[in-house]
């Protein structure tokens, strides 16, 4: 600021009226500080911030974001501590939930004692290492800010350790993907949280909580006091309590010694080198079919939306053995199918691309037609639509239960087909819970079929025991004109084309 007279002074913030701070020596002067001055001319300041409050920026060293987690984690009055133990909550949870959820989270170690005499970063980092007042464990030989872990999210640097925080999560890390950050921050994950992930949380929380305790010994005075573990001890327990969840004394936890890439094990940092282990539950996405039809592998619904339409969270949406809608990865589908273990779909596999047609109505005179297939028009004529399904579908559903599935509408220009699925669910009852999923189709000029094949089935009945039956197809030289049909559970098939005519004929138990 430049005054009246044209001299420039200094435009800080007042200071507190029971303030300890005193002036130093004369300007231009090097004034040695014990590191609590720092802490103290912060809680000194008078100040309330106007908008959004990001981070003390000013403190001259390049730990000065660790620093100023230090700070606001130990000292009550710290200007942003507010804002910072949101920022520090999220992050313990993202490394809780990771194995959970499947957070794409990786840590790294780096020993800066050892990379500082080929790295003038590390040698400077080396060189100014922060003052391990405020340290929660100590390392032997060394001092417990020379080795740290850097994590990464998705290969992006999110935030590091420390010795004196646990965590320090970065400035602008990009946790892309993670419900409980915004775009610009972290925040605290309470309401991004199930009530089964609140009580996984809280039980590895009080884990973390302990470790702290075990490795503080070192550190405490004669009776047994340190004021820094009990500050980060007592966040920990405000951090458990707000989740308001119960907390199991034998937390179940990876059993991965190495979830994050490296083995995280200096000091209480052991704590975080295991996340809660996800454990196996019976798949809620599992296909319930016909109760006569059995022997097909399982076949999962994999869809994103479930949990929206079943008004869940993507952790609470169990897939298969140890993953959820939220923890599922690619090669995990991949892997599952290789071992045909189960079969894995999206809803969308379930419909073929295209809507074919007849462009007569009533063309299968007794067969079985969905709901609103009678009222289906193109260029003002009734038509016969040709069920736009994977045929996989029949593995598990017996035509007339799949019928009673379906349902055809129109909406404008198109025709929507909507199938009820009925799913394992997450209802705890022996009942499928419903999922209906929809595709729409345009009536397309060129998918209109002007002839139909001979079809037949003989005998023409059904009674109990008997287990012969014989499918004839025909297509009467249409070819592409018309459509192909294949019998499904078709016990002997054999095919042969006579001039342009292809034929089929099979034996059939149903």
């Amino acid at each position: 600021m430049v005054s009246a007279n044209q001299q420039s002074a200094l435009l800080l913030p007042k200071l507190k009226d029971d303030c300890d701070v005193r002036s130093g020596k004369p300007p231009g002067e090097w004034d040695y500080q014990q590191p609590a001055a720092f802490n103290n001319i912060a809680s000194s300041l008078d100040y309330r911030a106007p908008g959004e409050t990001k981070s003390v920026s000013s403190v001259p060293t390049i730990w000065a974001r660790p620093l100023s987690v230090e700070m606001a984690l130990h000292n009550d009055a710290y200007p942003i501590r507010e804002q910072v133990i949101p920022l520090w909550q999220g992050m313990l949870a993202a490394i809780a939930l990771a194995e959970v959820r499947g957070l794409p989270l990786q840590a790294k170690l780096l020993q800066l004692a050892e990379k500082r005499s080929r790295h003038a970063f590390a040698r400077s980092a080396w060189e100014l290492l922060p003052d391990a007042t405020n340290a929660l464990y100590t390392l032997k030989d060394k001092e417990p800010w020379e080795d740290i872990y850097l994590f990464s999210w998705s290969g992006q640097p999110v935030g590091m350790t420390s010795p004196s925080t646990l965590v320090v999560p970065s400035e602008e890390g990009k946790w892309t993907g993670l419900p409980w950050w915004n775009g610009k921050h972290l925040e605290a994950p309470h309401r991004y949280l199930n009530d089964m992930e609140k009580v996984q949380l809280a039980s590895w929380l009080d884990h973390l909580g302990k470790e702290v305790r075990n490795h503080s010994g070192a550190l405490r005075d004669a009776k047994g006091n340190s004021k820094p573990i009990d500050r980060i001890i007592g966040l920990i327990n405000s951090y458990i309590d707000s989740l308001g969840a119960r907390v199991e004394q034998n937390v179940k936890l990876s059993d991965s010694a190495a979830f994050f890439g490296e083995d995280i094990n200096r000091g209480s940092l052991i704590a975080l080198n295991r996340p809660v282990k996800a454990e196996s539950q019976e798949s809620n996405v599992r296909l319930v079919g016909s109760l006569d039809k059995s022997g097909a592998l399982p076949l999962l619904i994999v869809d994103a939306e479930i949990a929206r339409y079943w008004n869940e969270t993507s952790p609470s949406i169990w897939v298969y053995r140890d993953r959820n809608l939220a923890s599922l990865r690619p090669e995990d589908i991949k892997s599952w199918q290789e071992s045909r273990e189960v079969i894995c779909l999206e809803s969308k596999d379930l419909f073929l691309p295209e809507l074919g047609f007849i462009d007569k109505e009533a063309i299968f005179p007794g067969g079985l037609l969905p709901e609103g297939a009678a009222t289906l028009t193109f260029n003002g004529n009734r038509i016969t639509p040709l069920i736009p399904l994977n045929p996989i579908l029949l593995n598990y559903f017996t035509p007339e239960d799949l019928i009673r599935r379906l349902k055809f509408s129109v909406v404008g220009s198109q025709v929507n087909l909507a199938i009820d699925l009925p799913l394992s669910g997450v209802k705890g009852s022996k009942a499928p819970q419903n999922y209906r999923v929809t595709k729409s189709y345009p009536l397309k000029e060129e998918n209109a079929l002007e002839e139909v094949p001979v079809l037949e089935v003989w005998p023409n009945f059904r009674t109990e025991g008997w287990k012969e039956y014989y499918g004839f197809y025909y297509d009467a030289e249409f070819g592409q004109e018309t459509f192909k049909v294949n019998f499904p559970d078709a016990q002997e098939i054999h095919e042969f084309r006579e001039k342009e005519g292809s034929y089929q004929l099979v034996r059939l138990e149903q």
